[in-house]
């Protein structure tokens, strides 16, 4: 037998789905009114003290609440080398026994 087969066939592609619009809290460039300064603050202290240190955050806000002064151009130390080695906190890895099980 022979089948019959229309001669015209329309097909409509399906209509795309509309997904609703996700409203995120994040504010890129700060216009929205959000938590107080001083919550703001101490969270802006905290990431820079996770960056910096604890040590280095202390130093910047003593200098930034009292009357701080650079040092003249002349007083600052020109060639000299400061060892850090002491503060140094990267974790040693033994690397031999990745090399040989790497080869």
């Amino acid at each position: 037998g022979h089948f019959t087969v229309p001669t015209a066939v329309a097909v409509v592609p399906p209509a795309p789905v509309r997904r609703p619009a996700v409203e995120g809290g994040f504010d890129f460039f700060g216009t929205k009114k959000g938590a107080p300064p001083a919550a703001l603050e101490a969270v802006q202290n905290e990431d820079l003290a996770d960056v910096v240190g604890q040590e280095a955050l202390a130093l910047h806000k003593a200098e930034a609440e009292s009357q701080y002064r650079p040092a003249d151009a002349g007083t600052h130390a020109v060639g000299q080398v400061i060892d850090l080695t002491a503060h140094d906190e990267t974790e040693q890895i033994d690397v031999q026994n990745l090399r040989s099980a790497a080869s």
